[in-house]
Order: C-alpha cells, then sequence, then structure tokens
C-alpha cells in the first residue's frame, strides 16, 4: 500500500499489491486499499498469473475492490472470449495490483 500521488482536486493516488485467493469463487476475490478510506476509480489491476484483469469487471464497496478474473479456458486455436475463472482456482501464488483513486 503506498500512496504514488495527488490528484490536482486532492484525492489520493494508491497502488496496493496482494496475492491472489487460493479458492476463487465468482464473481471475484476482494482486495481491501488500506490507504484510501474509499475507493472512487480503478485505473489499472495488473497480475502476475497472465490472466485478465479488468477495472471495468470489478466492482468496488468502501476501500474494497472485488477483482473478477477471467481466462482463456480451450485450445490454443480455437476461437472465443475469456471465461471467469473456475470456482476453486488457486491464485494464491500470483500477486494482483491495484492502482486506484479516492479518499
Amino acid at each position: 500500500m503506498t500512496i504514488i500521488g495527488i490528484t490536482a482536486d486532492g484525492k489520493k493516488i494508491s497502488k496496493t499489491t496482494a496475492a491472489g485467493t487460493a479458492s476463487y469463487v465468482a464473481g471475484g476475490f476482494d482486495i481491501t486499499m488500506d490507504d484510501l478510506n474509499s475507493i472512487d476509480s480503478i485505473l489499472i489491476i495488473s497480475n502476475t498469473a497472465g490472466v485478465i484483469t479488468d477495472p471495468a469487471d470489478a466492482s468496488i464497496s468502501g476501500n474494497v475492490a472485488t477483482v473478477k478474473v477471467r481466462m482463456f479456458q480451450y485450445l490454443c486455436c480455437s476461437i472465443g472470449n475469456a471465461l471467469e475463472a473456475p470456482a476453486g482456482t488457486d491464485f494464491s501464488t500470483w500477486n494482483f495490483t491495484i492502482v486506484a483513486v479516492g479518499n
């Protein structure tokens, strides 16, 4: 948890890195932004797992971001959309980093 900047209107820009969940559940897993009391928007969600984490898929409640993970779950030569990670998937050995703006 690090404050990496302040916006012109005085809001904090915070960066938090946390390990993923050991057992993914549908809808995502929570990451708390301890430097913020509330998250206004999520700018970036990156990860070391090679999966898709889109800020548009995340939900926000107070200073907690719920991160939805999507992945390609079919043969490399197939064409299709990334699907939400299956329940029970272990992401605990990978890190997820969020950059967010809030108070």
